[in-house]
């Protein structure tokens, strides 16, 4: 389907980024994040909102049999890797997956893109029935039309979509208002220039100002909701930097470096410390 190609590049590119780039990130929440200790890993950019991109057991044995045929030496090393190390194994098997591994997320971003088209389909279904029946209809009479249009309505309806997805009814319900108001504008326009007397031409462009002038409130509206959010984000970026603030304070205490620096010294001795270079 032309709207699955049209997405794909996007999307493999966003799950490939999640599994190399951010291997070890963490989800953020409103509660805050999850405390570690100085040694563990960390992105200095500061915490990501994705979650790791974790390979399931079937996913991993592909690889390993991929593996076998095209560098047995390898295979025999991750696998003699796999209990005794398993973050070695992890990192080795990312590095050298290879087209099979390639393959694995190029099939999680077609599963990722059919999922949420038909979750998008099922909520246009019960939200405007309507528009949906009418695409379901062009689907069967024409396929290729039907991806076309399917574009447009997207653009057109997602953003709602998406609003109360995210749990954002007042957003949801101002979008929703400003669609009908575009499809009352359309309307208008049309009479205005099929119109035949100054008259009419008069009275249309008048309702039609008035239209205009409460989408004009609508966008401010959009704005405020904006502004709002943003508010909240600062705020909420405030406690990180604060939080930050005193983990370093406490960091540069000579008496805390000493307990980390013996304590890290014997785990490293008895091999405690699970593989994370870097």
């Amino acid at each position: 389907m032309d709207f699955r190609r049209g997405c794909s590049f996007f999307l493999l590119a966003a799950v490939a980024a999640a599994f190399f780039v951010l291997p070890y990130a963490c989800e953020a929440s409103e509660e805050g994040q999850e405390k570690e200790d100085i040694w563990s890993q960390t992105d200095p950019r500061g915490p990501r909102g994705y979650r790791r991109f974790e390979l399931t057991e079937e996913e991993i044995g592909r690889i390993l049999r991929s593996l076998k045929k095209e560098d047995p030496r390898r295979a025999k090393q991750l696998e003699g890797l796999r209990e005794k190390d398993p973050e070695q194994f992890k990192a080795l098997l990312r590095e050298h997956g290879g087209a099979e591994l390639t393959k694995i997320i190029g099939e999680r971003a077609e599963a990722w893109i059919q999922r949420r088209q038909a979750e998008f389909l099922e909520w246009l279904e019960k939200n405007y029935r309507k528009v949906a029946r009418e695409l379901g209809k062009l689907k069967q009479k024409n396929p290729s039309l039907y991806a076309e249009r399917l574009r447009h309505i997207q653009e057109e309806y997602e953003p709602i979509y998406e609003a109360e997805r995210r749990n954002n009814p007042e957003l949801a319900a101002v979008l929703k208002e400003d669609l009908d108001l575009k499809d009352k504008r359309a309307v208008l326009l049309k009479k205005i220039w099929d119109a035949k007397s100054k008259d009419e031409k008069a009275k249309l462009t008048a309702q039609l100002e008035q239209i205009v002038a409460q989408r004009f409130d609508l966008i401010v509206r959009r704005k405020q909701i904006a502004y709002s959010r943003l508010l909240r984000w600062i705020a909420e970026l405030q406690k990180r930097v604060e939080a930050s603030r005193e983990e370093i304070a406490k960091w540069e205490d000579a008496k805390f470096k000493g307990e980390n620096v013996k304590s890290r010294t014997e785990d490293l001795i008895k091999k405690k410390v699970p593989f994370k270079w870097d």
